[in-house]
């Protein structure tokens, strides 16, 4: 029997795979796994990773517990949205003889939206404070939120803390690398504004498939038909890889001693590049050359990236002159406005 288990993200639970919350079967993932002949278990994570005394790790391990236990599958997929994606990775990752035998029927694992180098603390911060008000009507963990100290409860938060950009636990997660007999995929976004930057969303050594479409975004893509599409490609080995030009850069660091690249702040577009940062030396490199040569006024070559800003519809780089502080836009913002 063919088993597909389901895993949300952060602060969510078992409904953010559904259309609509409150319609159970009004998730189309789930109905989609069923019709190719899955039985689809949508795992409720106890305290959504927001509890102080479970990390990672520790979900890890109670989702190896579980399909521990399911020795009636032979076939076993796993699809983690955002955090539960790193937790499926996690999981995989495990040596120890309690989860091998679970592991070994674990033939694919998908992955939606999931920061696999960490994501923006600042940005990560405005998505706390938008679940805080709702806290009190979901309350998937135990412990009471004071009133006005939500910021500081999340930050203290083991997964929290994990989930930083370039996190000593996502870098030792890394470097570990993928198992062999497990298929490895990833589905990313440009409409992504919670996995910040966007291409920390891309796992070197597995297939990636961007969702060029800025409808598509980091909550939505749980039930989007354009991603329940994808998956169903993936699993049916006809979804072609996209989005390549987006990875790191295929040579290392100067230093050539298995350093590894971090994504660094910008948003993809077609235009323009994204820069990655090596993890120990800081070098710098670019996924791929930007068209144009970018100068400020004094005639100074722009090799740094200072942040990016969403005008309008569309997303664009700004970048920063490192003498003279002036600011460049790429790609142009019509009639020189800023």
């Amino acid at each position: 029997m063919k088993g597909a288990f389901l895993l949300h993200g952060w602060g969510t639970d078992r409904r953010v795979w559904r259309r609509y919350w409150m319609l159970e079967n009004e998730a189309p993932m789930q109905n989609m796994l069923n019709d190719m002949g899955f039985e689809t278990i949508i795992l409720d994570l106890p305290g959504s990773y927001v509890q102080r005394g479970k990390d990672l790790e520790w979900y890890a391990r109670y989702l190896g517990r579980i399909i521990k236990e399911r020795e009636d599958l032979d076939e076993i997929l796993l699809i983690g949205h955002s955090m539960g994606g790193i937790v499926t990775r996690m999981y995989l990752s495990f040596e120890d003889d309690e989860f091998s035998e679970g592991i070994g029927r674990v033939t694919g694992s998908i992955m939606l939206g999931s920061p696999h180098h960490g994501t923006s603390v600042p940005h990560f911060d405005r998505l706390t404070s938008f679940l805080t008000p709702i806290a009190d009507l979901v309350n998937p963990w135990n412990e009471r939120i004071k009133k006005g100290d939500e910021q500081n409860y999340f930050m203290t938060t083991p997964c929290y803390r994990d989930i930083q950009l370039g996190s000593d636990l996502l870098i030792a997660l890394n470097e570990k690398g993928s198992r062999r007999n497990v298929d490895y995929h990833f589905i990313w976004t440009n409409g992504d504004t919670v996995a910040e930057p966007q291409h920390t969303c891309i796992l070197p050594g597995a297939t990636g498939h961007l969702i060029d479409k800025l409808a598509v975004n980091h909550f939505n893509m749980c039930y989007r038909s354009e991603v329940v599409e994808e998956v169903e490609g993936i699993i049916n080995g006809t979804a072609e890889p996209s989005g390549l030009q987006f990875y790191p850069p295929p040579e290392g660091c100067s230093h050539r001693n298995g350093h590894l690249w971090l994504p660094e702040h910008g948003l993809v577009t077609r235009e323009g590049s994204n820069i990655w940062e090596c993890s120990k030396c800081k070098e710098r490199n670019y996924s791929f050359a930007l068209p144009v040569e970018l100068r400020c006024r004094h005639s100074q070559k722009i090799p740094q990236m200072h942040k990016w800003e969403h005008i309008g519809r569309f997303y664009r780089y700004k970048f920063k002159c490192k003498r003279c502080m002036e600011n460049i836009w790429y790609p142009p913002i019509p009639n020189g406005g800023q």
